[in-house]
């Protein structure tokens, strides 16, 4: 299950690997929006559809 995560995070886009990664590491809102040039409430929104592409990867098998 594990590694089935791994492979599917390495497929995505290295922006919202990094985000996806910062928010499972606890950064806050403004850590990650500082660290990838966004607002706060972007940064969000944008981890946001990150995971939603990582849960249809999951679903589909890690297969794009």
């Amino acid at each position: 299950e594990w590694q089935q995560l791994a492979l599917s995070l390495a497929r995505l886009p290295d922006r919202d690997r990094a985000l996806v990664r910062g928010h499972l590491r606890g950064l806050s809102w403004e850590v990650l929006a500082g660290e990838h040039d966004l607002q706060p409430e972007s940064a969000r929104k944008a981890v946001q559809r990150a995971l939603e592409k990582l849960r249809g990867q999951a679903q589909q098998g890690g297969a794009q």
